[in-house]
């Protein structure tokens, strides 16, 4: 980017935020960081798909590989949960 594309770029809003760990996260110390996800989301593979909407937060946890966290506002995360895979199934997480 030149100077002048990163000047310009510092009057738009971050509409979202992806962030790849380096560190691999467990679901219990996801669970004990973020709490309870309202649902997740299998799916066929090694995926599964963590929401919690009113944080504006989707974990998408990998057991083969890298776990991704994507922030974006909570009045737009119905967009960002609505880009997950069709052959996903949701489930309540367990209550503690």
């Amino acid at each position: 980017m030149t100077d002048e594309h990163i000047r310009k770029a510092q009057y738009f809003p971050i509409e979202s935020i992806t962030y790849r760990p380096a560190a691999k996260y467990t679901t219990d110390l996801i669970d004990r960081h973020f709490g309870k996800p309202e649902e997740i989301r299998n799916t066929k593979g090694s995926t599964q798909y963590w929401l919690y909407p009113k944080k504006g937060l989707l974990i998408a946890v990998n057991s083969d590989g890298k776990d991704l966290f994507q922030y974006i506002s909570p009045k737009d995360f119905g967009v960002l949960a609505s880009t997950i895979a069709a052959d996903t199934k949701a489930e309540q997480p367990a209550s503690k």
